[in-house]
Formats: C-alpha cells, structure tokens, sequence
C-alpha cells in the first residue's frame, strides 16, 4: 500500500511538473512574439516621429518666412506663406498624433512582453522546486522501495511451521508491513495443535517468546474457530510484544500514562484492557492486521 501511495504521488508530482512546464512554454511563446511585435513596432514608430519632425521644421521655416514677408510690407507673400505653414501645421499636428498613438501601442506591448517574461520567471522558479521535490520523492520511493524488498527478504527468512500454504502466503504478506527491526528479531512462528492457557487460566490463540540471543519466536493455536480468518491480526498482535521492547522510554511512558487515562468503554477490545501492553498490541492489530481499521480513542 506504501508503494502504492508513494507511486502515485510520484504520478502526481510529475503531472503537475508537465502542466507546469507547458504553462511556462506557453507564457515564453508569448512574450517571443510580443517581443517579435515590439522590433517591428519600433522602426514604425521611428519613421511616424521623424515625419513629424519634418513637418515640424517645415512648418517653423513657413512661419518664419510669413513673419519676414509682412515685416518687408508684402502681405500677398506673407498671407502665401501663413496659407503653407497652416497645411504644414495640421500635417504636423496629425504625424504627432499619430505617432502618440504608435508609441502608446509600443509601450502596451513592452509592458505585456515585461509581463510575461516576469511570469515565466515565476514559473520557473515553480518548476525548480516542483522539480526538487519530484527528485525528493523519487528518492523517497527508491528508500522505500528498498525497505520494502529489505522486509520482504527478512520475512521469507522466518520459519513457518505448521501453516497451510495459503496461511503461509497471508503471513509473509503480513510481516512485510512491519519494520525490519521487529522482523530482524523474530525467528520463527508455530501453529501446534496444541492448546495453551494464558495467565488467567483462559485459553489463548497465540504467545511470544524469546529465545537466548534476542530472538522471538511466536506459537500459535488451534482452541479459535475463528483463527484462519483472524490468522494475520493474531500474528499482528504478537508482534507487538516484540515492538513494545523497542520503543524508547519517553514513548513508552506515553503510551503507560495514555493506558491509564482511558476509559474501559474506550479500549480496542475486551482483552487491550488487561495491561498497557497488551492494549498496544490490540491496537497494532488493528492498524497492521486489519489495514481497514483503525485504532479508535488512542
């Protein structure tokens, strides 16, 4: 399930990170062609501005002629030339508008052009991280992924005795969810026939033990009807008293304090009752032997 969820994780990061990338080409695409549009703007631009500089002085050179002519008393000439400059004075006046308009339309595509390059920048600054955490997930799901062969190697190195070849399957595929350093020290399990009697006198499913050297072997039993279909959350529950061990101190005593804190209508079972041990072994069951559930008011 692990596999399953870093895999499509994985799945997602790399869509994302493609829909990115086509969202920055896209914008990149655009900003070319806005930045293609400004140089050819810019030449048009260019040649409106010196048209209406050469109006301008034409008109300037009419407007001085006008003046010079009325000053030497020849007003036919002077009204000539005033007549000249005004159609040089209109022809100016619709360059300069026309070439406002022109450099108003370049601005608007400079500041789109700006715009969208600024957006690309974003996005790739997006894409950098979107790439770090892909290449962070990847990584992750490689670790995993040798966890996840690690404890499957382990769990086909404990010793099963007893079980039924589809028994034998479920419980491989059990002990592959736990961590190796709980598989690292398990040794074997046993189903016997045998019945067992637990420290109450009552009949029990199954047992862990430890053998010289730290390692555990769990036992199993027959007495439970119900035990082919409870096989792997029986397994799940002994387990959990080789678990309990390895926690550290501080996390034990939470648990302890946790154990002492509840309610008996709030335990995971009947049995978790029994000891702050024995609740944390229900409730491992629970969250490994049966994936479905979970462990309520813990």
């Amino acid at each position: 399930m692990r596999d399953r969820n870093a895999a499509s994780d994985l799945s997602a990061l790399d869509a994302e990170l493609h829909t990115k990338m086509q969202e920055r080409k896209r914008i990149l695409d655009e900003a070319y062609r806005l930045k293609a549009e400004l140089e050819r703007l810019r030449p048009e631009v260019d040649a409106l501005q010196r048209r209406a500089n050469y109006f301008a002085v034409e008109f300037k050179e009419k407007h001085d002629e006008a003046l010079a002519a009325y000053e030497d008393g020849d007003g036919e000439l002077a009204k000539e030339y005033s007549m000249e400059g005004r159609e040089l004075q209109e022809l100016c006046e619709a360059a300069n508008e026309q070439t406002s308009e022109a450099r108003s339309a370049l601005r608007e595509v400079q500041d789109a052009m700006r715009q969208h390059f600024n957006v690309a920048k974003q996005l790739e600054g997006e894409l950098n991280e979107l790439r770090r955490r892909l290449n962070g997930a990847q990584r992750q799901h490689e670790q995993e992924r040798r966890n996840s062969e690690t404890r499957r190697r382990i769990a086909q190195a404990v010793t099963l005795s007893g079980f039924s070849q589809a028994d034998t399957s479920s419980i491989r595929g059990c002990l592959s969810m736990f961590p190796t350093a709980i598989l690292q020290r398990l040794d074997r399990i046993v189903f016997t026939a045998q019945g067992a009697q637990g420290q109450h006198g009552r009949p029990i499913t199954g047992r862990t033990r430890l053998f010289p050297g730290r390692k555990y072997f769990v036992e199993m039993f027959d007495h439970d009807p119900r035990l082919g279909e409870r096989i792997t959350e029986t397994i799940a529950h002994e387990l959990g008293h080789i678990a309990f061990p390895l926690l550290s101190i501080e996390r034990r005593k939470e648990w302890m304090d946790l154990y002492a804190a509840t309610d008996d209508t709030q335990f995971v079972s009947r049995y978790a009752i029994r000891d702050f041990e024995e609740d944390f072994c229900e409730c491992l069951m629970l969250f490994r032997g049966k994936s479905r559930q979970s462990c309520k008011g813990k």
